[in-house]
């Protein structure tokens, strides 16, 4: 069984404080083998704001305000007929904007590690360090998750195979395949839901529907892109693409949303959108500072190392790392982002 890795040398009485013997012996080889951490998918692709200082933002009326404006081509007006011409000398009827408001409030988020002088000190490692990396990595998929049920909240939802009208009828024969997708576009255009500049929408998938993607030999993987980098031959890789297909470039993570169909088949939140469909929020004071999805890196760090004594801690005994963010997803039109649910191979 693996050794649990915790910040202190002797047992404190409380899990996940113990560092272990082994760190204190002279000739001790320390592995850390890298986690292979999910890519932070969703904040490629979504548009940042950043709230500035003493603007308000949180609690209950602490709301931050979008204001959302209608496209203004109505196909049931526009879309029947042919267009009206102007009359000579005669303005034609002015147009109005149709505005709505969307709000979002920040939240706060945070942890932190404590971490002794004697096993920062015994350590052939550097504890800190490493602290205050899977810090920052476990951060990093927490806000990814807020982001997730952010965009679980829209308004527009697919079920299944397009036959059915709620989550608790899909059924495990409804998986994510080609007809499916191609009827999932369709519906996207219906509803001018805007495309990225590759004239594909991006979609988040689990690992699950994924599987199912890859049985159609029409399903095109990374390793059959040609080239490698834009513009030199192939388009530019999107973090956790996993491939291409009948209009969408997919995406995979495993932290989506799961739910229950018919006869307790597992379902899956998956999501199509275009651009400008949704958006993240921080504050200016604690921001987010753009992670890097790449690398799981851009949570804002904060550190005490030991032997730093004070009123609270005289000896200096104790250091600590710890983190903390102001963030909120938000779907800015619910039109452009579809929350698919349907359910995979087991």
């Amino acid at each position: 069984m693996p050794d649990h890795l915790q910040s202190l040398i002797t047992p404190s009485g409380a899990a996940n404080h113990y560092l272990g013997d082994a760190a204190q012996q002279k000739f001790f080889v320390m592995t850390l083998t890298k986690r292979a951490v999910p890519f932070l998918v969703l904040f490629e692709d979504a548009q940042m704001s950043t709230i500035p200082k003493n603007s308000g933002g949180f609690g209950t009326l602490g709301v931050i305000s979008f204001r959302k404006i209608k496209a203004l081509w109505d196909p049931a007006v526009d879309g029947v007929g042919a267009p009206t011409s102007l009359t000579e000398g005669l303005p034609p009827v002015a147009k109005d904007l149709d505005m709505t408001e969307v709000t979002a409030s920040l939240k706060q988020y945070g942890d932190w590690i404590k971490v002794s002088d004697l096993a920062e000190d015994a350590s052939v490692d550097g504890i800190l360090v490493h602290a205050a990396e899977a810090l920052g990595e476990y951060e990093g998929q927490k806000l990814h998750r807020v982001m997730l049920y952010a965009l679980d909240a829209t308004t527009n939802v697919w079920y299944g195979d397009g036959s059915v009208m709620a989550e608790a009828s899909v059924t495990a024969a409804m998986k994510l395949n080609a007809v499916t997708i191609q009827k999932i576009v369709r519906a996207m255009k219906r509803n001018n839901a805007a495309r990225f500049d590759d004239q594909t929408y991006h979609m988040i998938n689990a690992v699950d529907q994924s599987f199912d993607m890859n049985q159609d030999p029409n399903f095109t993987d990374m390793a059959k892109y040609v080239g490698g980098v834009a513009p030199g031959g192939g388009p530019n890789l999107l973090t956790g693409e996993i491939g291409k297909g009948w209009g969408v470039r997919f995406k995979e993570a495993n932290e989506l949303l799961h739910g229950v169909g018919a006869a307790a088949a597992v379902t899956y939140h998956s999501f199509v959108y275009g651009p400008h469909g949704f958006g993240m929020l921080d504050l200016a004071s604690q921001a987010v500072r753009r992670i890097d999805p790449r690398t799981n890196r851009g949570i804002a760090i904060f550190t005490l190392p030991v032997n730093r004594p004070d009123k609270s801690d005289p000896l200096g005994q104790v250091g600590l790392v710890s983190c903390k963010v102001a963030f909120a997803g938000i779907v800015f039109d619910d039109l452009q982002v579809m929350k698919v649910i349907t359910s995979a191979t087991p």
